[in-house]
């Protein structure tokens, strides 16, 4: 079942390891880079800047507690809504 997750993110537009970073982040609930890097396999720099990565991408957010940043993925569902936007979008421009 993990393979197929993987799958639909990747054609949703995520490498490889963002797509890890970002499943280690759901799993893991509002976590440190140290505990994401460490579930997802990699190391704590490179996780850094796929986390950086994920944030443009708006499928994960952070809040600073005591100087430490501290990252949650967004809900799956969010996904959907941002393809639905990004068809709405289209939609728009697109000449009937």
């Amino acid at each position: 079942m993990a393979n197929r997750y993987e799958e639909v993110l990747k054609e949703y537009g995520l490498s490889e390891n963002e797509v890890r970073v970002y499943v280690a982040t759901l799993k893991a609930g509002e976590s440190s880079v140290q505990k994401i890097a460490k579930n997802a396999g990699l190391p704590r720099t490179t996780t850094y800047h796929l986390l950086e990565s994920l944030l443009q991408k708006a499928l994960v957010s952070f809040v600073i507690k005591e100087k430490i940043k501290w990252f949650q993925a967004v809900a799956p569902k969010r996904l959907i809504e941002n393809i639905d936007d990004k068809k709405r979008r289209l939609q728009e421009i697109v000449p009937d």
